[in-house]
């Protein structure tokens, strides 16, 4: 079934074009924002709006128009989402998580990244949680200090 609000990329693009162009939606001519102060001011404006674009382009999900919050790698509130979601105890998972990124921060774990985490699948129905792995701070280890926890 097909409505007035279905989008999709093509269409997107044409309306895109259509402003970039100086069209309104009902074709009329408009006067556009005002032009930048200098060349320097042009070419960020530009590289912005490129970038701007090429983030939505690439990232949005064609099946359900949803973008993600974090690219290219997802957020702590993205995985604690799923977590939540996908776990037979997810009160527990969760608060596992967060246990798990305040050691990370404590102990100076830059490493601490969604490909550190696991989800363990059973007989017994919903996943778990898997126990962390690749928890040495390895940018301590590699200048031979012992972690400094800051206090305040």
């Amino acid at each position: 079934m097909t409505t007035d609000f279905d989008i999709t990329r093509r269409g997107l693009l044409v309306w895109a074009g259509a402003m970039a162009a100086g069209l309104s939606a009902s074709g009329c001519q408009t006067s556009g924002p005002p032009a930048p102060a200098s060349d320097e001011a042009a070419a960020l404006l530009a590289d912005l709006e490129r970038r701007s674009f090429d983030y939505f382009w690439d990232t949005t999900n064609p099946a359900n128009g949803l973008v993600p919050d974090r690219w290219p790698t997802p957020s702590f509130a993205s995985i604690a989402g799923l977590v939540r979601d996908r776990t037979r105890s997810p009160l527990v998972d969760v608060r596992r998580l967060i246990e798990w990124q305040i050691f990370n921060v404590v102990t100076g774990n830059a490493d601490g990244h969604a490909k550190n985490l696991s989800l363990l699948y059973d007989e017994a129905g919903p996943a778990r949680l898997a126990p962390f792995y690749d928890l040495l701070s390895k940018r301590d280890a590699l200048h031979d200090r012992p972690p400094t926890v800051a206090s305040t």
